[in-house]
Parts: C-alpha cells; structure tokens; sequence
C-alpha cells in the first residue's frame, strides 16, 4: 500500500491550514507526524483517511 499527496492545501473559511504538501509514503515506510499544537497533524490524517476532502491538489492510496 501507498499514499501520494500532491500539492494538498485545506483551508477552512479562507484559513489555510494546510499548505501545498506533497508526500510520498511506499509500502513498509515508517513516518512520524510531529508538530506543535494547532499545525495540521489531525487535519493531515483526517485527509488521508477520507473523513475530509482536500480544497486542492490529489490524494492517492493504493494497495498492492
């Protein structure tokens, strides 16, 4: 399985809280979300599972 973000930005009421991230995570990778309170980490991980949707760029998830 993996996840490709490209150029991801999510902003809520013309907020960015997320801004043109791009990721690549291959299959057996291990990542480590950090950051201080209120940078995005939960918003990141609701994206990539589906509960939110992206205001632009590409999400991809794919299994092997």
């Amino acid at each position: 399985m993996l996840f490709d973000l490209i150029d991801v930005e999510y902003k809520i009421n013309e907020q960015k809280l997320l801004r043109k991230l791009s990721i690549n995570i291959k299959q057996g990778d291990h990542h480590l979300i950090l950051g201080p309170s209120g940078s995005g980490k939960t918003t990141l991980i609701n994206l990539m599972t589906g509960l939110l949707r992206p205001t632009s760029g590409q999400i991809f998830f794919k299994k092997k």
